[in-house]
């Protein structure tokens, strides 16, 4: 029996051996998904005002056509020199409206609306929609749901 010879290589030809042999490939094996769902909705269309059965005022617009969206998320403009962000998330609710908040005065607003699917992704904005709230209707809370 022959005595085993060791053969010294250089730590980069061990490295070329491993890529060669497929050892340490980053490609997935083939035939294989990951199943991830990483495509966001469509953005929400149509932001309008519009009012519920007792008059009060409602921001609505068109359920988006994702058959996998769950819910939306409402945007209010709200500029502050200490955020970066101009727009504060304000509600989100699996329906495709968002009752205004009540006023003493008449108020003008500035929403945008994005769409969520099933595994959190996001839609784009939705165009800015200016509606006027004016003192009597209205109801829902207008508190941030996220801090700055």
């Amino acid at each position: 029996m022959k005595p085993l010879r060791w053969i010294s290589l250089p730590l980069a030809g061990i490295a070329t051996m491993a890529m060669l042999s497929g050892c340490g490939s980053t490609a997935a094996p083939t035939g294989l998904s990951s199943g991830l769902d990483t495509t966001p909705p469509p953005a929400p269309a149509h932001v309008f005002l519009s009012h519920d059965e007792m008059g009060r005022p409602l921001l609505a617009w068109d359920a988006s056509s994702a058959p996998d969206v769950a819910s939306y998320d409402v945007y209010l403009y709200s500029p502050d020199p200490s955020r970066d962000n101009a727009y504060l998330l304000v509600s989100t609710d699996a329906n495709n409206n968002y009752l205004l908040p009540s006023v003493s005065t008449v108020t003008t607003e500035t929403f945008r609306v994005r769409s969520v699917d099933g595994s959190g992704n996001k839609s784009a904005f939705s165009a800015a929609a200016i509606v006027q709230v004016a003192p009597g209707g209205g109801g829902g809370d207008h508190s941030p749901i996220d801090t700055p």
